[in-house]
């Protein structure tokens, strides 16, 4: 019995170790990128809000013809 706790306290106190790294990996990745990376990540970002922008606009036009032709089929009716 005293040789299995033994042995949960060990894998629980490795655990515990893998955690710490994890974060203080997570830590890294969390740092403030600087200089020109930065810049292209930036530039990255924006070029994506911009294509979001585009599909949603593209959508719009598209749903107003759509109801602009709906409108003209029902008024030859």
């Amino acid at each position: 019995m005293k040789s299995e706790a033994k042995a949960g306290l060990r894998s629980q106190s490795r655990m515990k170790g893998i955690d710490q790294d994890v974060d203080e990996s997570r830590a890294g990745l969390m740092m403030e990128p600087e200089g020109k990376h930065r810049n292209s990540i930036m530039k990255q970002r924006i070029l994506t809000v911009f294509g979001l922008v585009e599909i949603v606009l593209r959508c719009t036009l598209t749903m107003n013809d759509f109801q602009g032709l709906m409108m003209q089929l029902e008024g030859k009716h």
